[in-house]
């Protein structure tokens, strides 16, 4: 976040000695509403904030945040209470928590007439098919405060066990059911492929985190974890028992 500020800065101070450009000019700040690569929770109010600052729109990706965080599950807007309204588009995939393919696009009135009429040549050639459109529908309406109530419970209860541990490093915050573990020594790709071939042949399947040729800040070997609302709690708890 800090580092995001200072190239605010930059651009305020660039945008004065040429405010012509800057008056034509759009900005956007595209950000994960949960970063899959780190299991951190996206901290929306600030962004709003250094919006309102600095002139710019927000689009919110929330392939992974939608149907995991927020009291009802509708994402990050809801974890943090703000308005909708101060988050210029909402995207997301529905492959991850609806278990269905293709995605959404969500902002005021004005931007979705936008983005239909723009759209209309991918209506007839990449529409969703039925099926998935209702098996989405279907998946929403499984939705309700004690599914979201239960996965918060055991993404507390992972995590807590997990910092038990005194070889690894977690990262992701408490509330995200996505976790990163990491070496405190040694800590190599095949160290940790090794870590997941014992626990197969304890049947607990894992996998070494993997990341495109394409990413440009390239991240330290992990193990990635997900928690969900059906493993026993009592598993959850024995984390960092038998470290």
């Amino acid at each position: 976040m800090d580092h995001l500020v200072e190239l605010l800065e930059e651009q305020a101070k660039r945008d004065r000695k040429n405010p012509k450009k800057a008056r034509v000019t759009n900005r956007f700040l595209v950000t994960e509403g949960l970063f899959v690569n780190t299991g951190q929770i996206s901290n929306l109010p600030k962004l709003i904030e250094l919006k309102q600052k600095y002139k710019f729109r927000i689009f919110l990706d929330e392939s992974y945040s939608f149907g995991v965080l927020g009291e009802n599950g509708r994402g990050l807007t809801e974890y943090y209470n703000v308005d909708r309204r101060n988050v210029d588009m909402i995207i997301g995939s529905m492959e991850y928590s609806l278990g269905s393919i293709g995605g959404f696009a969500c902002g005021s009135s004005f931007v979705i007439r936008h983005q239909r009429l723009l759209g209309q040549g991918y209506v007839f050639s990449a529409s969703l098919p039925p099926l998935h459109a209702s098996m989405v529908i279907r998946a929403m309406e499984f939705f309700d405060k004690g599914l979201f109530a239960r996965l918060i419970e055991n993404c507390r209860m992972f995590h807590k066990g997990l910092e038990s541990i005194d070889t690894i490093a977690i990262t992701g915050d408490p509330q995200s059911p996505l976790k990163h573990i990491r070496l405190l020594d040694n800590n190599s790709e095949t160290a940790l492929k090794s870590i997941c071939q014992m626990a197969r042949e304890q049947n607990l399947a894992l996998t070494v985190a993997s990341y495109t040729s394409t990413e440009i800040f390239k991240k330290e070997p992990s193990i990635r974890l997900t928690v969900n609302t059906e493993t026993i709690r009592r598993r959850y708890r024995s984390v960092g028992e038998n470290d």
